[in-house]
């Protein structure tokens, strides 16, 4: 992937203000490109000297090219950032399904956003309800999807379709989506298809909410196996009438660790491909 445009989203304390050189050259998914909180130097990059302000986050969400969906991921991430960095100093039963549930669903509003801009500049369209989507070879309304398998593909597809009207205009190619998104969007998937995995249990599922479970099911020796002087785990020992022990769980510290480090490296590039592809398409807005 050789994308040519970088951008620098600066955060000062919780009020977000957006500089973007379109001249940076450093690829806009690139770790190199996070966001700074402080000191950021306009002449940072020699070789660039063309910036401006975004503001679309200090616009009504009705103002905003994409119908406000880019700006309301972005809350849902920043809640998640705001609960990971808590749980280090105070862990909570369960801790991640919260920020696996608000990272999921940053993920499938950015993915909106991307196709309402694409649809707005080179469709015509004006309505949030007049997007449609291909799912299995039938057009579907953009609201009524929410499988980000599916956004993800009709992305693409969509890239593909307007390639000859953006490629003139934009600075990046947006056809080049770095590999790690795809098994990503995959795994992320593959695990939680509908957006309800990290919401609710499912009767119908229990391997899924095992797995999601920050306990479970052991036995004494697998407990007094796993003791050391570095590592003791929390269990719980349920003891019978008769003062046997009935039942045995342990902490499940593998509990959708994977899932969330798929959601976190998702979410963060496709911040930056939605402000990217806002920049490029919708001046901003």
């Amino acid at each position: 992937m050789k994308p040519r445009m970088g951008v620098r989203p600066v955060r000062l304390g919780r009020s977000p203000t957006y500089l973007v050189c379109m001249r940076v050259c450093i690829p806009w998914w690139s770790r190199e490109a996070r966001p700074a909180t402080e000191g950021f130097n306009l002449t940072d990059c020699d070789d660039c000297r063309t910036f401006f302000v975004v503001l679309w986050e200090f616009t009504p969400l009705t103002a905003h090219y994409d119908f406000g969906l880019g700006a309301m991921a972005d809350s849902f991430e920043d809640a998640a950032d705001c609960i990971e960095k808590a749980v280090v100093e105070n862990k909570f039963l369960n801790w991640p399904l919260p920020i696996c549930f608000l990272r999921r669903h940053a993920i499938e509003l950015f993915l909106k956003s991307m196709l309402v801009i694409l649809d707005r500049r080179f469709a015509g369209v004006s309505k949030l309800e007049e997007v449609r989507v291909s799912v299995k070879d039938k057009p579907k309304p953009l609201t009524t999807i929410h499988s980000i398998g599916e956004l993800y593909d009709n992305l693409k597809a969509r890239l593909v379709l307007y390639e000859e009207k953006w490629q003139p205009i934009c600075s990046t190619d947006w056809l080049s989506f770095p590999v790690e998104l795809d098994s990503w969007i995959a795994e992320i998937e593959e695990v939680d298809g509908k957006g309800t995995f990290f919401r609710y249990p499912d009767s119908g599922n229990s391997e899924g909410d095992e797995a999601k479970s920050m306990f479970k099911k052991s036995s004494v020796e697998e407990i007094l196996a796993s003791i050391s002087p570095d590592s003791i785990p929390r269990h719980t020992v349920i003891v019978g009438d008769d003062d046997t022990v009935t039942e045995v769980y342990t902490e499940n510290r593998d509990a959708i660790v994977r899932e969330l480090e798929a959601l976190r490296g998702a979410t963060t590039l496709l911040s930056a491909a939605n402000f990217g592809l806002r920049t490029e398409l919708a001046g901003g807005r």
